[in-house]
């Protein structure tokens, strides 16, 4: 594991979910893949808009839909909100 001399003080020991905190060492590697993204080549690039495009296909897909209500759960909801108004309104 590579450690990173500049850490943040933490109470109790309590560190972040990765365990790791170096913020000089993600900001250089957010420049180094910033610079190299510039030089991809047009396939590598459509390989991921393609991969990208899936993963929006199958999110829309197994999103939940809008539930449908019946007029019986509508009624329900009536009786109910006439029970218990919201505050204020």
């Amino acid at each position: 594991m590579i450690t990173c001399g500049y850490r943040k003080f933490r109470p109790l020991g309590l560190r972040s979910e990765s365990g790791d905190e170096c913020p000089m060492r993600d900001l250089l590697s957010l420049i180094r893949w910033m610079l190299l993204g510039r030089f991809r080549s047009k396939a590598s690039l459509g390989a991921e808009i393609l991969a990208l495009r899936h993963k929006l296909n199958v999110l829309r897909r197994t999103s939940p839909r809008r539930p449908v209500f019946s007029n019986f759960n509508r009624m329900i909801f009536v009786c109910l909100y006439r029970i218990a108004p919201r505050p204020g309104g």
